[in-house]
Formats: C-alpha cells, sequence, structure tokens
C-alpha cells in the first residue's frame, strides 16, 4: 500500500439537513492510499 501526505483540504461536505460536516483529515496528515484500481503496468520492467 501506499502512502502520501495531505497538502489541501477543503471546508467538508454539506449533509441533507444543510449543516457543514467536518472533513476528517486535515494538512500535514499521513493518509494510506490504496494500489491503483486498473492494471498495473511496467515500464522498462520497473
Amino acid at each position: 500500500m501506499n502512502s502520501g501526505k495531505v497538502v489541501a483540504v477543503g471546508p467538508g461536505l454539506h449533509g441533507k439537513d444543510g449543516k457543514l460536516l467536518p472533513v476528517a483529515v486535515k494538512e500535514g496528515d499521513t493518509v494510506l492510499l490504496p494500489e491503483y484500481g486498473g492494471t498495473e503496468v511496467k515500464l522498462d520492467n520497473k
């Protein structure tokens, strides 16, 4: 699994009731990223 650092975060989403739902991550957090969902591609045998 890959990881990455969050560089920017928006304000969140508005729920059905109109209230702002906060984002679960903040700038600077390290997050886990799943492998690409498509076909693995090798370039120059790498």
